[in-house]
């Protein structure tokens, strides 16, 4: 779903954008579950604070 290289800016703004990419193109459909903040840091690359 999430991947590093398809993230254009590693920032929140830039996670969130990824995530609405996602929805709008139907690849992540409505009410489905995202995985867990450590997963999405770890699978990013990015700071659980991110």
């Amino acid at each position: 779903m999430l991947a590093p290289d398809t993230l254009v800016e590693r920032t929140a703004a830039g996670l969130a954008a990824e995530i609405a990419r996602l929805v709008s193109d139907g690849t992540l459909p409505p009410g489905d579950r995202l995985p867990t903040v450590r997963q999405v840091a770890a699978a990013l690359e990015v700071s659980t604070g991110t």
